[in-house]
């Protein structure tokens, strides 16, 4: 869905988030245009639009603050509750939004942006069916708008329904021809769906799309589309996004250094002592080395579609990293004797993640674990007190200073089995050849694509899916039945 602050994610309702977290917004030509169609006096309209400048800015309790002095003054201002919405909505209290845009439609029953808005803010809070009326509603009063058709497609897109979902962007598309978000988004649905050959190429069309908030766009020069010859010639690839993408996508270097590149990596520091010890044929360097000179450039998430991938083509050889040696000597002398089969788990991610409240449960889902005769270790970091309080006596806590991923690759290959919502951890494992099970949301992020309980990514991977949203009880048992048939 669309955003002031323009930021996207996959599907994960993520990529991501790229795009489930965002609510549309009314731009501001058409907000001025409502204003003037109310209107309103000048020091109304002139509260109201710099509140819509202060949102777009990112200035969100300026903004909200002079929204409400705008309706303050001016209670009958009934578009302005739109603009209250949305800037609810970017603070995370949807029930606010929706009461705001509930407002508009008291009086506005067809308005565009609020039917749409609504919808949005409702998807976000897990009330599916109604969002669901709230977008059709919006597309089908408003036909030539696009944005609705956008957010609809979004809807569609998080209950999995693909071939709507790509209706819909292609129906935005022929009223807003070549828009870069929604090929961005309408790839991220492909991928989803297995399509490999269109997805990966309308993917890259983030760079375009000023809502590609993850990255800064980055102009280096030649970027390499995979037409170019490779041989002899140095290319720069830059990782983007998070830890989770640089792991699952670094695979592709040695195809590169196979064609005859010399091949410069640029990384998250933290992951330079995992690659490092990896060996992978490239030069590393983190974000602000000085970099020699180079032909060409491409960003890390381009690869698949310059190297044409497919399901069928996938580098799938694993493991395809490997932990730094005194890392691993290190953490080997932390454990100690194994005396029982060792699981590490992981019930959730960045608790800032724009998808968190989707791929994350309360540590209380993993109890079942606990009457495993097995060796729990917990491999997240952030716990919170009462998370530590509840898993006493349970499972192994590390607190391991300067941790990095050298030091969770330690910890995860140390290990027998891996279970793990949808982080990093779950690509770590599968890069190093672990055997893992990724606990995934019913929206899943487009890599993790639909039903199927195997990865062509990451061969020793099982995909456990919710039978529906917020149902881990069920994943959990099969897990559960899977732990009990391989380790015990």
């Amino acid at each position: 869905m669309e955003d002031g602050r323009e930021s996207f994610t996959g599907i994960r309702a993520s990529d991501h988030a790229l795009i489930d977290t965002i609510v549309s917004y009314c731009s501001r030509s058409v907000y001025l245009r409502l204003g003037h169609s109310l209107k309103m006096t000048d020091t109304r309209h002139n509260r109201a639009t710099t509140a819509l400048e202060l949102f777009e800015r990112g200035q969100l309790p300026e903004a909200l603050s002079a929204i409400d002095a705008a309706i303050a003054a001016a209670p009958g201002l009934t578009g302005a509750y739109n603009t209250r919405g949305l800037i609810l909505a970017a603070l995370n209290d949807g029930a606010g939004a929706v009461a705001a845009y509930s407002r508009v439609l008291a009086e506005m029953p067809h308005h565009a942006d609020a039917l749409t808005n609504r919808g949005s803010a409702l998807l976000k809070l897990g009330q599916y069916d109604t969002a669901m009326i709230d977008l059709e509603a919006a597309a089908a009063a408003h036909p030539a708008y696009a944005t609705a058709h956008f957010n609809l497609a979004r809807g569609y897109a998080v209950l999995s329904r693909v071939d709507d979902a790509l209706a819909s962007y292609d129906r935005a598309l022929v009223l807003s021809p070549g828009d870069a978000k929604t090929l961005w988004a309408k790839g991220v649905v492909q991928l989803l769906g297995g399509d490999f050959a269109e997805g990966w190429v309308n993917y890259n069309s983030r760079w375009q799309a000023p809502s590609f908030g993850n990255s800064a766009p980055r102009d280096f020069g030649v970027r390499y589309t995979g037409a170019e010859p490779l041989s002899g010639r140095t290319l720069f690839v830059h990782a983007e996004q998070g830890f989770g993408d640089t792991i699952q996508f670094c695979r592709y270097i040695p195809l590169l250094a196979a064609q005859g590149a010399r091949v410069l990596f640029m990384a998250q520091p933290e992951l330079i002592g995992l690659l490092t010890a990896s060996e992978l044929p490239c030069t590393l360097y983190t974000p602000g080395a000085s970099m020699p000179r180079f032909d060409y450039h491409i960003p890390l998430l381009n690869l698949p579609a310059a190297l044409k991938t497919t399901l069928s083509n996938i580098p799938t050889d694993v493991p395809y990293l490997a932990t730094p040696p005194e890392k691993q000597a290190r953490w080997n002398a932390v454990l100690g004797v194994r005396t029982r089969p060792r699981i590490g788990i992981a019930w959730s991610g960045r608790r800032s993640h724009c998808d968190d409240h989707l791929r994350s449960m309360a540590v209380e889902a993993f109890a079942p674990l606990f009457a495993l005769d097995a060796e729990l270790h917990v491999l997240q970091t952030d716990l919170t007190d009462a998370e530590r309080a509840f898993l006493t006596d349970k499972a192994r806590i590390f607190d391991v200073a300067d941790r990095d991923f050298g030091d969770a690759a330690a910890h995860v290959a140390a290990m027998d089995h891996v279970l793990t919502v949808d982080t990093s951890l779950g690509h770590l494992a599968g890069a190093l050849a672990k055997p893992v099970s990724i606990l995934l949301s019913a929206a899943p992020d487009f890599r993790w694509m639909l039903e199927r309980s195997d990865s062509p990514w990451y061969p020793t991977a099982r995909l456990i899916r919710q039978s529906a949203f917020g149902r881990w009880d069920d994943a959990i048992a099969a897990a559960l039945k899977i732990l009990k048939e391989t380790l015990l």
